[in-house]
């Protein structure tokens, strides 16, 4: 479906899915906060960027990563995949009674070899050492030595996770100390910076 409405006196639109009406009306008036609403404009939706692109009849279409290509940055009329990502991600923070701390999609997550294609995963978020730095570490949990040998880490973008690892996207917004066990393509566990159990 496309939804649509008017910001900065011009008619913005964007295709999603029926389930995500309500979010894509809310990403498209994130636009007015950008100060241009025109062809071209970008804004960072939470994890994810939000570009505008000439819909052909004066009205501006709302395009997201084409995620599939990444690392180029090619676009593609809905934003489903942005859209599910936050709604999984806000859920996650309401089970775990957390405050979340945004991502971007073009920062990076520090895996251990081999461990984003393991079944049951850990990831633990530290201080980010760089603006590209996520601060998110991923180590397989029958090896969590294999995260302190630095110079073998191998440094995933955000953006690649959607179609290498996409379970690992919903604890991304969870807050430094915070630790996140995935098994497969659910979130298993949650504990805070204390060690205690939130989910």
């Amino acid at each position: 479906m496309r939804v649509e409405c008017e910001v900065g006196g011009r008619t913005l639109r964007a295709g999603c899915a029926p389930r995500n009406e309500r979010r894509a009306l809310a990403a498209l008036s994130a636009f007015e906060r950008a100060g241009a609403v025109s062809d071209g404009t970008e804004i960072l939706f939470g994890w994810s960027p939000l570009r505008l692109a000439d819909d052909g009849d004066g009205a501006l279409a709302a395009c997201e990563l084409d995620f599939g290509a990444w690392p180029e940055r090619r676009w593609h009329d809905s934003i489903d995949v942005t859209l599910d990502v936050l709604e999984a991600q806000s859920q996650l923070l309401r089970r775990a009674d957390a405050t979340g701390e945004d991502v971007a999609f073009a920062q990076v997550v520090l895996a251990a070899p081999g461990a984003i294609d393991e079944p049951r995963v850990f990831m633990r978020r530290t201080a980010a050492l760089a603006a590209e730095d996520s601060g998110w570490l991923v180590g397989a949990l029958d090896d969590p030595e294999a995260l302190t040998v630095a110079d073998r880490l191998e440094a995933v973008a955000i953006a690649a996770l959607v179609t290498r690892r996409p379970a690992l996207l919903q604890p991304l917004v969870l807050p430094e100390g915070y630790v996140a066990i995935v098994t497969r393509d659910a979130v298993e566990q949650v504990l805070d910076g204390g060690g205690r159990e939130r989910l």
